[in-house]
């Protein structure tokens, strides 16, 4: 049998395989999917739906040729941007010559192309290599057709990409940036982006309704409000990670199967600085805002507050609603009567006394609709959010708080409490925590610490609720606060798993929460899941505990204070538990005596704690929280071990920062290189610092550390750091004073700091009387 068709599992009888394969194509033809790599597939299923191609059927050489496009470049977007070599030839030019080429057949065919299923991903791919002018002349190409487009399962793709792709375009022209365009006597005016893209929402603005509910056009409705009105509507500027966004996780992950797809030619109409940068920083004309606030408008006037209600529990038209909901809210238009927000909540702001409606109540635990209520209670204003939560919450927190969906909309909500509501919450929810921790939902616990640290209210309250949640009553056993929460198990829970190991010592430390250069990954699949493997949800709930305020904080940082060698060296190794570390040595509201004890702790195990990928990172924050006398300690304790890091992976980028050479030769030196270190600001991620400004202070840092032979002149290589220096000391006259030497020929061989030069010591030296003995020939 060949490969392809063996599949694994029980088999079953042939009606269930029919069926199957049945719901299979089903699902492919209704979703927001298409396969580029697969094009017999993609015929199948457009002839199963009997449909003729809107804009006629593409050639079939067209579509070879177009196929060849799309490999190409896909190999250029996948390679690197310096593998072209030779800087005499432009590297562009091949790739330009290729792509006028392209764009020459694609000329006459944009429709039927965008339509079709083997080339429609291929205009995609080169949508993201057009300049502004070719965008502009190919958006043009696309005007009367977009009601048909959006609505097509394979050009709705191209809409939505052409319109994220457009965003860049209309940045520039908001800055007065237009590329130059080619005269032509038997052509009409081309228009700009900016009045092309209000074309197109005249063009569907009257058929807004019957767009929301299609499974195509609604992601197309979706990009063209972040467009129109990225400020109120930047993925950035929301909080919450399901915010509704262009495309689903289905279209998501089909982008991320087919490759990367970005600009294959650099110029200056080159859209990556602008990909990387914030949807809400991007400059918008003002005809966009008007014609946001138009589409709200156009919505309210046609749809009624039944058919918005329904809305918001379908799948396809939920996401729109609530960016409309967003739109409303920014533009401040949620509170008045009959809004978008007083449909939904079913005149709960129209209405001066309303009772709980069922409908409402429902939408909190609708899988769908519950992304809309966190919407609602993020971006509704003071008086609204108290009604909704006396009136929705207030009563119910005891079942909406365990409940599967709906503890999330809670969670949402507590970020809102005042100090009041807080304490009535943490009341109302005192007998659910047992029940909340067996079924892991902690958001709401979570949440009720975060707000807590930020108004100082509740939080050993809320500290005494987490003991009681894990039957920590004694001291003895709240010194293991941090493993029990950390692994979301009872002391009784924790004890049991901790005894029942049996195997060998080696095979215990392996089965923690991971030993340097081991994978677990084998045992966890024959053994099942390890018992004593931290969770995510502790390790989020001990991080919230961290941030509270001294002495709340205090429990975790004793318990952490507590553990020994090895299971604190296990603890910094785990992907999961070390970002407790990261908090307890970064947050503000742990004391600096915590700091130090924690990098105490790690001394005589830096050399096995470095040699982790993820130990490595713990223990750049250990080294970037150390004071100098501290960072000493640390360095001298890694002297014997200086051969291993030099070999190892992770431990060599480590090592380097420790500058064990000087600290063995010039301490002194290094102490001052050090302390100049610690005042630098430091830079947390994969993020690079920026070269700061040299000045007559640093000027230490940059000298020759070597001893010099002699005081013969020598030749200096016209580097760029020697000439900063030069420039830095010819300006304060120290080469013509007699007896002063160059900056790079201070010396510094008996480890003293050199003071910093001023003006006024320059002055007197150059002004004391001449020796006036004769000198000795």
């Amino acid at each position: 049998m060949p490969r392809e068709n063996r599949k694994r599992g029980k088999k079953h009888k042939a009606g269930e395989t029919e069926q199957a394969a049945y719901e299979t194509v089903n699902e492919s033809t209704y979703g927001n999917f298409h396969a580029l790599d697969e094009p017999p597939v993609h015929s199948q299923v457009f002839n199963s739906a009997n449909e003729a191609p809107p804009f006629g059927a593409v050639d079939p050489d067209v579509k070879a040729y177009f196929r060849t496009v799309n490999d190409q470049l896909r190999d250029w977007q996948e390679e690197r941007p310096d593998g072209e070599v030779g800087a005499e030839v432009d590297p562009n030019e091949e790739r330009r010559m290729f792509f006028t080429a392209a764009l020459s057949e694609m000329k006459g065919k944009e429709l039927q192309l965008a339509s079709d299923p083997d080339c429609s991903p291929v205009l995609e791919r080169m949508l993201y290599s057009m300049d502004d002018f070719v965008r502009r002349v190919f958006t043009d190409s696309l005007a009367g057709s977009w009601l048909s487009l959006i609505t097509d399962r394979f050009a709705s793709h191209v809409c939505q990409t052409l319109l994220t792709v457009a965003a860049d375009t209309v940045a520039r022209e908001s800055r007065g940036t237009f590329p130059s365009t080619p005269r032509s006597s038997d052509k009409g005016e081309l228009f700009t982006m900016t009045q092309l893209i209000v074309n197109v929402c005249e063009d569907i603005l009257s058929e807004l309704p019957t767009s929301v509910h299609d499974p195509f056009a609604s992601h197309v409705l979706r990009a063209l409000l972040l467009l129109l009105a990225p400020r109120q509507l930047a993925m950035n500027s929301r909080p919450h990670k399901y915010a509704p966004s262009a495309s689903s996780k289905k279209s998501a992950s089909w982008k991320a199967r087919i490759g990367p797809m970005k600009a294959v030619i650099s110029n200056e109409f080159d859209i990556t600085d602008f990909a990387i940068a914030k949807r809400a920083e991007l400059p918008t004309p003002g005809d966009f805002s008007k014609m946001a606030s138009r589409i709200l408008s156009q919505f309210l006037d046609v749809l009624d507050g039944n058919e918005v209600r329904a809305l918001a529990v379908n799948k396809v038209s939920s996401p729109v609603l609530q960016m409309l909901l967003e739109l409303e809210a920014s533009l401040g238009r949620s509170d008045a009567p009959d809004s978008v927000m007083d449909r939904v909540l079913a005149g709960l702001i129209s209405q001066t006394e309303s009772s709980p409606s069922p409908y409402v109540s429902g939408l909190f635990v609708d899988p769908t609709a519950s992304h809309l209520s966190e919407s609602l209670l993020s971006r509704c204003s003071s008086p609204v959010f108290l009604r909704l939560w006396d009136c929705y919450f207030a009563d119910h927190l005891s079942r909406l708080a365990t409940h599967p969906v709906a503890n999330f909309v809670v969670a949402r909500g507590v970020e809102r409490l005042d100090a009041e509501r807080l304490e009535n919450t943490i009341s109302r929810l005192h007998g659910t925590w047992t029940k909340a921790r067996k079924s892991s939902h902690f958001g709401v616990l979570k949440s009720l610490i975060d707000r807590a640290g930020q108004i100082g209210s509740q939080e050993g309250v809320l500290v005494e609720t987490i003991c009681s949640m894990f039957e920590l009553t004694t001291s003895e056993e709240r010194k293991q606060f941090l493993p029990c929460v950390v692994r979301l198990k009872n002391i009784a829970e924790y004890r049991d798993a901790l005894a029942s190991r049996t195997t060998t010592r080696q095979d215990d430390d392996d089965k923690a929460l991971g030993v340097p250069h081991r994978s677990r990954r084998n045992a966890e699949g024959a053994q099942g899941r390890d018992p004593l493997e931290p969770l995510t949800q502790g390790s989020l709930l001990l991080q919230s505990v961290l941030r509270l305020h001294e002495p709340h904080n205090s429990i975790v940082l004793e318990s952490l204070h507590s553990l020994l060698p090895d299971e604190l060296l296990a603890l910094a190794c785990n992907a999961t538990s070390s970002r407790i570390l990261d908090v307890a040595l970064e947050s503000s509201t742990v004391p600096l005596r915590s700091r130090k004890r924690l990098v105490t702790s790690f001394i005589g195990q830096f050399h096995l704690l470095v040699d982790d990928r993820i130990g490595s990172r713990v223990a750049d924050r250990c080294w970037e929280a150390a004071d100098p006398y501290l960072k000493e300690k640390v360095a001298r304790s890694l002297i014997p071990h200086e051969q291993f890091l030099t070999g190892s992976y992770f431990g060599r980028y480590f090592f380097r920062s420790l500058r064990l050479p000087l600290l063995r030769h010039k301490p002194d030196q290094w102490k001052i290189i050090q302390g100049k270190e610690r005042t630098l600001p430091t830079t947390s991620g994969n993020a690079v610092p920026q070269a700061q400004p040299k000045t007559l202070g640093d000027v230490e840092t940059t000298i020759d550390l070597r001893p010099l032979k002699s005081n013969k002149k020598r030749k200096r290589k016209e580097t760029h750091d020697e000439d900063e220096i030069e420039a830095l000391f010819s300006g304060i006259g120290a080469k013509k004073i007699k007896g002063v030497a160059p900056s790079s020929e201070l010396d510094v061989a008996d480890g003293k700091a050199q003071p910093d030069l001023d003006m006024s010591i320059l002055k007197a030296i150059k002004g004391a009387p001449a020796d006036s003995g004769r000198r000795r020939k």
